[in-house]
């Protein structure tokens, strides 16, 4: 498998479009993602970031050799359940303004829970003074 190959299926398997790992990696062009699925693979200087994105590590993503995810992100994720895990790269793949949306859900779905039967809900961290000024969720 190539790197182009190894790149496209793993978007893939997260459910992202060209666009959104352009936008996630920086660039304003979906073509650029299209072209290392295709033609030329991402420059050295930009393989962290797009390992990042697509939650993997820049040598599987690079040669298609050892861990996938790396010992950083599985041992991380010893303790939870196969969906946990998934959640929280999924989550990691996201803009931070859509990881305030994903918070704000959670926090909310927490209160209604609490409602219904008892306990104790999310807390949310409250939002930096630089976002908290613009009115941007964190």
């Amino acid at each position: 498998m190539t790197i182009h190959q190894r790149i496209k299926e793993r978007r893939q398997e997260l459910g992202l479009t060209l666009m959104e790992v352009a936008k996630r990696c920086g660039l304003s062009a979906w073509q650029t993602v299209q072209h290392w699925e295709h033609k030329t693979a991402p420059i050295r200087t930009r393989l962290p970031k797009v390992a990042e994105v697509l939650g993997v590590t820049e040598e599987w993503l690079l040669t298609g050799r050892g861990s996938k995810t790396g010992p950083n992100l599985v041992g991380a994720f010893s303790e939870l359940s196969g969906q946990e895990a998934q959640l929280v790269m999924f989550f990691r793949t996201l803009t931070p303004a859509e990881q305030g949306q994903v918070l704000n859900l959670a926090f909310e779905l927490s209160k209604r829970h609490q409602d219904a039967f008892g306990g104790t809900p999310l807390k949310l961290p409250e939002p930096s003074p630089a976002k908290a000024k613009s009115g941007k969720a964190a």
